[in-house]
Parts: C-alpha cells; sequence; structure tokens
C-alpha cells in the first residue's frame, strides 16, 4: 500500500451477488466480509435476484442483507437504477461484485459516478457465450459481460488463485495493471470442534467399517459428479465398500439421479442436495474427491484442507495450485477413475500417512488462506481502487 493509500480512510463497500445461495462462492464471501468488519467496520451484502438460504446466517453474522428482487433481462434498467441508488444512499465508495450477473449490473450502475468497481475472477475458464438450452438472456449477459463492463466499467480484478491470474493475461495481457491474485479464505478458528461424528455419518448410511467419500460442488458439467457414480463402482469390483456423498445443487441434478439410480452401486451413492452444514460433513468423512474438469480456485478443496481430510482430486492447474502430490494430497488425471480407486485404496491401507497428508495440507492452507490475511488483502485493495492508485482516478469523498 502506498503512501496516498494509506492516508485514506478504509472505503465504505458495498458486495454485490446474485443471491446467497449453499455454494462456495457465498460460504467464502462470508468469511471474508467477517474477517473484513474487524478491520473495516460493518458490512453490507446486496443481492440481485432473492436473498438466498444463506441469508440468515449473514445476518447472524452481523452482515446486512439488501436485495433488489432482479426479475430478469427485461428488468436490467430498473435493477440498475436501483443498485446505484442504494450505492448513493448508502454512501459507498467500492462496489464489490462476484460472478457474471452482478458483474454486469454493478458495473452498468457504477459507470460514469465516482465510485469503484472491483470484481472477482471466481473461475479460469475463458466461459465463451453459449445459446443452447434456452439459455439466449445468459449468453447476451456473458458476452456483454465479458464485453463493455469487463474493458470499461471495472476498475480492478481479483484472481482467486495463480491459475486464474495466468488465464485471465492469457486472454487479456493488458488487464495485468488493474490485476491483483487474492486467495480464497477459510476461517481456521472457528472450525467446528465438537461435531458428532457418528451421528453424521449414521445421517448417512455409513457406518464406521466404510470408506466416507465425500463431494461438494454445484452439479454441473464441469464438477464431473457422474465420475463419482462410476468410482462407486470400481471400488465394489476391487472390493473397497465405499459410500459417496454427494453435496450440491444445479442444473444437472436430475440427470445425476438417473445415473445414480441406473448404476448397479446405487445404494453406496447419496445426493445431499445444498448444504449448509458442509463443515459438519467434512468432519465425518474419511476421503474427499474432486473431480472437477476446471476450477478457479476451489473452496471446497481449501475447506477439506482445512479441516485435515486426505483429499484426491483432478489433476488441472487450480488443484496443482493447492494440492502437492504425495505432500498434502493425491492428484489424478481428469476422469481417471481407476486412478481414483487407486488413492481411495491407499488412503485405505495406510491411514498413517493419509493424516499425514491432511495435516500438512491444514498447514499450507494456514500459511495461504487465512481470513485475516486476505481481509488485509482486500483492505488494501478497497484503499487503492478508492485512492485511484488502480483504475479510474480517485473517486470525489
Amino acid at each position: 500500500m502506498s503512501a496516498g493509500s494509506a492516508d485514506v480512510p478504509a472505503p465504505r463497500v458495498l458486495h454485490v451477488v446474485r443471491s446467497l445461495y449453499t455454494g462456495g462462492v457465498a460460504r467464502s464471501l462470508l468469511t471474508n466480509l467477517v474477517a473484513l468488519e474487524d478491520r473495516c467496520g460493518p458490512q453490507v451484502v446486496c443481492t440481485l435476484t432473492r436473498r438466498g438460504p444463506l441469508a440468515e446466517r449473514f445476518e447472524a453474522a452481523g452482515v446486512q442483507v439488501r436485495c433488489l428482487g432482479h426479475r430478469g433481462i427485461g428488468d436490467l434498467p430498473r435493477t440498475v437504477r436501483r443498485l446505484r441508488g442504494l450505492l448513493s444512499s448508502g454512501r459507498f465508495e467500492v462496489a464489490h461484485s462476484h460472478l457474471l450477473l452482478a458483474q454486469v449490473i454493478t458495473g452498468l450502475a457504477t459507470f460514469g459516478t465516482p465510485r469503484a468497481h472491483v470484481t472477482t475472477l471466481h473461475s479460469s475458464a475463458p466461459g465463451p457465450p453459449s445459446t443452447a438450452g434456452g439459455r439466449r438472456p445468459r449468453a447476451l449477459l456473458r458476452r456483454f459481460g465479458l464485453g463493455a463492463v469487463d474493458r470499461y466499467g471495472v476498475d480492478a480484478l481479483v484472481a482467486v488463485g495463480p491459475a486464474v491470474q495466468a488465464a485471465r493475461l492469457g486472454q487479456r495481457p493488458q488487464d495485468g495493471d488493474r490485476l491483483v491474485t487474492i486467495d480464497n479464505a477459510v476461517d481456521l478458528a472457528h472450525l467446528p470442534t465438537d461435531v458428532d461424528v457418528d451421528a453424521v455419518r449414521s445421517a448417512l448410511g455409513a457406518d464406521g467399517s466404510q470408506l466416507l467419500v465425500l463431494n461438494v460442488g454445484r452439479l454441473v458439467e464441469a464438477k464431473r459428479q457422474r465420475d463419482l457414480v462410476a468410482i462407486a463402482a470400481a471400488a465394489a469390483e476391487r472390493d473397497l465398500d465405499v459410500v459417496v456423498a454427494i453435496a450440491g445443487a444445479g442444473a444437472l441434478e436430475a440427470e445425476l439421479r438417473e445415473a445414480i439410480e441406473r448404476s448397479p452401486v446405487a445404494e453406496a451413492v447419496r445426493l445431499l442436495g445444498g448444504r449448509d452444514d458442509v463443515p459438519e460433513l467434512l468432519a465425518a468423512s474419511d476421503v474427499v474427491v474432486v473431480t472437477s474438469a476446471t476450477e478457479g480456485s476451489s473452496i471446497a478443496l481449501i475447506e477439506a484442507m482445512a479441516a485435515g481430510r486426505p483429499v484426491v482430486a483432478s489433476r488441472i492447474p487450480a488443484n496443482e495450485d493447492l494440492i502437492g502430490d504425495g505432500e498434502t494430497g493425491w492428484l489424478v488425471g481428469v476422469g481417471d477413475v481407476a486412478g481414483y480407486v487407486e488413492a481411495l485404496r491407499s488412503i485405505r491401507a495406510d491411514p498413517v500417512e493419509a493424516a499425514r497428508r491432511g495435516a500438512r495440507a491444514r498447514e499450507v492452507v494456514g500459511e495461504r488462506h487465512d481470513a485475516r490475511v486476505v481481509a488485509a488483502s482486500l483492505e488494501s485493495l478497497y484503499r487503492r481502487v478508492a485512492a485511484g492508485e488502480i483504475g479510474r482516478p480517485p473517486r470525489r469523498r
């Protein structure tokens, strides 16, 4: 932080998201806001479409939640006006958006105003427009979000990990002067320590002799949860008794449920839906498996490492940023079902080594992803954009 930005009082920041659903982005945002409150005072989040199932948890943590009630692309002008009004009446100096819809609407609401716009890049995938499956409004938003707003309506971009930073610079090298990397955060000080593990496992139908395999993530193509059904079947063929629990909701839920029902090991796979008790599920699990074909910086993976769980993850750049194969977990090729099963067999055969890797993973998370460190980095960024050191000229106070 330069001397100029250090002289600027901590700016008032409005955080903008689509909704507070039970996903990794919302969980990470809550962690950040709680840590930021200690540094910058009360935090406010604005949801665009609906409050979402985690809104009460945000409010219980002292975060104010406002909802604009956005109803679709035809409602865009009204929503932009309402957000611009909220930014003005609340005397916010910085708006921090997350994901596509929030990026576009926040970019429009801050453009031509003295308010700075920071947006977080949660994925390393370029995300080309798509009109498949009746998604034309979203495709139009994506094209616009990666177009005019992205170029002219964003002052600073936050990459959630080195893989996201590298991907962005590969797509737009000219963004280097407004791109910063700030890792996703976990609150190590408030991880649950009194979980009734036996009760959680019993609720999932896993007894003490079975290997409880947990996957946490949105049910979308990129997460490749269908591989988990194949892994359960292949494990059974190798006489490895596993229960696979998949926590998440998304567009592929019906398709995944059908794949489970068709599987010869349907009784070994649990589709849990969206859950707000991920820390408890992690505490009860024996191993966490990540099968994604692409990630930005997996919140679920970081949370698993923070909980000291053995982790088997797909060998993609974002996961390689987090997991050292043989040191803090196991890395397996995307779609390599046999490789996943072999890693699970290793964990079952040598629980001491599995625990060692889990403990080292927790240490790594403490070094890179502690919420207090991340909050300090965010505060510094907000001060810099408010002072005009990144993006457009200094904001009028």
